[in-house]
């Protein structure tokens, strides 16, 4: 075992020696602590970390109100057509929204922690406020280009915390996989509860649909609360005077840290893998929300001939959210365990089956079914291929890795969504049957996602 040393700072943390190289400043100065004092123990096995416990809630709770907002979507298309009299193709913009908001928010954190001098729980704090001011846009029924920017502050909001959260639980010792399995569960349960959420509100009021985001709103205004109390000590910022006044030594510092990080980015765009990780997560996040956000335009196209009634058909992602969130918690320890590389090979060949025979059938519920199972084998992609990640980069550069990573993930994750919308608009002979281009979109996208990852280095994994 490596050696340790205690760090008092509020939460007692052990950190090996190796993190106290000069040149691994940074990452330790801009990565939340999440180590465990034991890091064999599970943290909920000690009270005597619960600050820990709490920052882990409040990651948990983040990513929650993330999957809220965005398996909503789906949900309220029909509705968002209608009162704004839209066509498909105009729910690009939505997408297009959300893409920037990812791209600023990559372009922004560098700024925020080096020049604004913005803490941990600053960059949180304000990722989560962000989130709630959103809600509140959207709630009074705000007209097209207003609701539009709407989606670009939630995604920049989501992006400062997912980030963040990210790169802290990545740090969690070796159950770091199974705390990455949860959070994203998390995010997974916020998508299936977001269709429940809205659509009562939705059906019951479809004039006044808008009301449904307060449901959202609340919970975000809970992400606020604990966000501030779990990193209430890193919540700082220095302003210009205090920059003025600090010491030449303290300036020279800031100076070298500001250093450090441009010279870490410079090294995650020079690494190969990381490209190649970027590009799985391009096609992977393409797949999940083109799937999440057209699956109930694309099921409205079998109802009539099914006998469901096209009322319960907005409800039918939550089937897919649920496999999603049931695949993150059970298949991610084999997964870990087998190793991410084949795992996730294997399941990517399962999903392109299940794809040609959800293709071939053209059947609402066979269509239903292998959405459940596409949803449970997609589950464990995301934190398995972040775990993966970690153990292929250095650690010092974990954070500038996940940050570029996740904006490629996130261009995968509006781009495809709206060029479907785009695609199912060109090709609508006026029966709404523009929306089947969604099974060849998907099954691309599926072969894509297992074709990055075949080209992914493997890692040699530390016995356990």
């Amino acid at each position: 075992m490596s050696q340790t040393q205690t760090i008092h700072q509020g939460l007692s943390t052990e950190v090996p020696l190796s993190v106290l190289r000069p040149e691994a400043v940074l990452s330790s100065q801009n990565i939340p602590s999440c180590t465990l004092s034991d890091p064999s123990s599970s943290p909920l096995e000690s009270t005597s970390n619960f600050a820990l416990i709490l920052r882990i809630t409040s990651s948990i709770l983040a990513f929650f109100t993330a999957g809220l907002n965005d398996g909503s979507l789906g949900s309220l298309i029909p509705y968002i057509l209608d009162t704004y009299s839209l066509s498909t193709s105009s729910i690009a913009f939505l997408y297009l929204s959300c893409f920037f908001g990812w791209v600023f928010a990559a372009i922004s954190i560098p700024f925020l922690q080096t020049h604004l001098r913005l803490g941990i729980g600053g960059i949180l704090l304000l990722g989560a406020s962000l989130q709630l001011l959103t809600q509140f846009i959207r709630i009074w029924g705000s007209p097209w280009p207003l609701f539009v920017l709407s989606f670009g502050l939630a995604a920049l909001g989501q992006a400062y915390q997912d980030a963040l959260a990210n790169a802290c639980i990545a740090q969690v010792g070796d159950k770091a996989h199974r705390w990455l399995g949860v959070i994203h569960a998390a995010y997974s349960v916020g998508c299936l509860l977001g269709p429940l959420a809205v659509t009562g509100i939705a059906t019951a009021k479809p004039v006044h649909w808008m009301e449904s985001y307060g449901a959202l709103a609340g919970v975000a205004g809970l992400n606020v609360c604990v966000v501030a109390w779990a990193f209430v000590r890193d919540i700082v910022i220095k302003t210009r005077h205090d920059q003025d006044s600090e010491e030449p030594g303290e300036q020279g510092d800031h100076a070298r840290r500001g250093n450090a990080m441009w010279k870490d980015i410079g090294e995650v765009l020079r690494d190969k893998s990381v490209w190649i990780i970027s590009f799985f997560f391009f096609f992977h996040l393409g797949s999940v929300i083109t799937i999440g956000g057209w699956l109930v335009i694309y099921l409205l196209t079998l109802a009539p001939n099914s006998g469901i009634q096209v009322s319960s058909i907005v409800y039918l992602p939550t089937l897919f959210y649920a496999g999603n969130a049931l695949g993150r918690l059970f298949l991610i320890e084999p997964t870990h365990r087998f190793g991410e590389k084949p795992m996730i090979l294997l399941y990517s060949f399962l999903c392109i089956i299940l794809q040609i025979i959800s293709w071939r059938l053209s059947s609402l519920i066979g269509s239903i079914v292998i959405v459940c199972l596409l949803g449970f084998l997609l589950g464990p992609f995301f934190p398995a291929a972040i775990t993966h990640t970690k153990l292929l980069l250095p650690s010092r550069i974990i954070t500038p890795a996940l940050s570029i990573i996740f904006v490629i993930a996130q261009a995968g994750g509006n781009i495809f969504p709206a060029v479907t919308g785009i695609l199912a608009a060109n090709l609508d002979g006026g029966d709404g049957g523009g929306a089947r281009v969604l099974q060849p979109v998907v099954l691309g996208l599926l072969g894509g996602m297992m074709g990055a990852w075949w080209f992914v280095p493997g890692v040699v994994r530390r016995s356990e």
